[in-house]
């Protein structure tokens, strides 16, 4: 220890750590979350399953909630309705 430290200075040493991490970012355009049904489309079939359960909290089929707020709304139909293939 130096005398500088012993008196309550900071320290010179210095320790050099290399971190390694592997970070995997996934960005969803929201067509996956709007494919309800899972057959590779978002098409009226989609829209369909989500608004039998329109107004419905927490619904017995949970794909009709894409957005996971434990409510089937507008907002619902809406997500699914801006990826539906024209």
């Amino acid at each position: 220890m130096t005398a500088a430290a012993a008196q309550g200075a900071p320290d010179d040493t210095r320790f050099d750590l290399e971190l390694l991490a592997t970070v995997t970012v996934v960005v969803d355009s929201g067509a996956s979350l709007a494919d309800v049904n899972g057959d590779g489309n978002v098409d009226v079939l989609d829209l369909g399953l989500v608004a039998r359960h329109l107004g419905t909290a927490t619904p017995s089929d949970p794909r009709a909630d894409p957005d996971r707020n434990h409510v089937v709304d507008v907002e619902d139909l809406a997500l699914v309705g801006r990826h539906v293939r024209r």
